[in-house]
């Protein structure tokens, strides 16, 4: 979902009272961070680790990469984009590591952290019901980190993991079928290439989505109609349509699977609203600016959601709450390296929906907030 990535703003979001060094994790690398007044620099430290089964043994692989070797940066920069920019190359030279494992190779599975099971299951469950007071997490993707993105295992696998809300991206075949693919391409999450829109299912049916690391079981593409599904009865859809003219489209396989009451789309125009009004389909409204989220706001019937920026979120969070809707934030990029301490901050402003990559360390994050 190419939605902006989440942030850190060091004033709203990191406390510069702390004088002592803090230390946070994340699910592929381990990120050190020593955040000192009067000291303009970040240190960061990284650790892969990969961990499957074999023969009823456990094979591990420990990338660890020193802070000096990746980054290093002249001033605190309040997106820590130079973090970002590091954590790319984890997943590449973890890729090389596995590949020099010819005598162990690595199995076609992982081992997913199980969560507690959502009792999240509709919109009316929490998300409509003035009464729920539970901060909700939404996997993004499905999941990203253990499963191929957007495919029937990534949603199965953030299930297990505990999620309350699935989000996935939705684009057209040549020939009007709906699929789940975040890219306008083939070429980066399959073995595929060429334009999604130019291309028949009949040509890309076949096609496999690339595993996220070798010897990991790919998945083929599917269809909007199968993960919807796949899913009934069982979470919330958050569906990220890619085209806008595909709203009307997105809107009938919802009624036609009769899954209104568990879907919310995403949209920034007040036509697209209308069509999903007129079909009875919750709307999440993406709102850039303060403004738009009055204009948002003002749409009849409200959006069950508004999702806005993290920076937005202190200033807009009870206008939001006063009209009767949710908000919705991403976790993704910077805050979910922080982790905690960042999701902590999230729901202290007011975040009512989280969307992460980190599934398994923001559920047990969000029971402990909501009991």
């Amino acid at each position: 979902m190419a939605r902006p990535a989440g942030n850190v703003n060091q004033s709203s979001l990191a406390d510069s009272r702390h004088t002592e060094p803090r230390t946070v994790s994340v699910p592929d690398a381990k990120v050190c961070a020593r955040l000192r007044p009067g000291v303009p620099r970040v240190q960061v430290s990284l650790e892969s680790r990969l961990t499957a089964s074999l023969h009823r043994r456990i094979l591990r692989v420990q990338l660890a990469v020193k802070a000096s070797d990746l980054v290093t940066c002249s001033g605190v920069q309040t997106d820590m984009k130079a973090v970002d920019r590091a954590l790319r190359f984890v997943p590449i030279i973890a890729a090389l590591v596995l590949q020099g494992c010819a005598s162990a190779p690595v199995p076609p599975e992982w081992t997913i952290p199980v969560g507690p099971a959502s009792d999240n299951h509709t919109l009316d469950d929490c998300i409509r019901n003035s009464a729920c007071s539970k901060k909700l997490s939404v996997g993004h993707r499905g999941t990203i980190t253990w499963a191929p993105e957007n495919t029937k295992a990534a949603l199965d696998a953030a299930l297990l993991m505990g999620a309350d809300a699935v989000e996935m991206d939705v684009r057209s075949t040549r020939d009007g079928i709906l699929i789940l693919m975040h890219d306008a391409t083939l070429d980066r999450t399959t073995n595929c290439r060429g334009q999604v829109a130019e291309k028949t299912w009949g040509e890309i049916k076949d096609c496999k989505v690339r595993p996220i690391l070798p010897g990991i079981q790919s998945d083929k593409i599917p269809t909007f109609r199968d993960a919807l599904a796949w899913l009934k009865g069982k979470t919330v859809i958050d569906v990220d349509v890619k085209n806008p003219i595909l709203i009307g489209k997105v809107a009938t396989e919802v009624r036609a699977a009769n899954m209104q009451h568990q879907v919310m789309v995403l949209t920034e125009t007040l036509e697209a609203a209308k069509i999903l009004a007129d079909n009875g389909i919750a709307v999440l409204a993406l709102a850039k600016n303060a403004n738009a989220v009055s204009a948002a706001l003002a749409l009849s019937p409200k959006p069950v959601a508004v999702e806005v920026d993290i920076q937005l979120l202190p200033f807009v969070q009870k206008q939001v709450h006063q009209a009767g809707s949710r908000v919705f934030v991403d976790a993704l990029g910077g805050c979910d390296l922080v982790g905690a301490p960042c999701y902590q901050r999230l729901v202290r402003f007011g975040a009512d929906l989280i969307q992460t990559d980190r599934l398994p360390e923001l559920v047990p994050f969000l029971e402990k907030v909501n009991h």
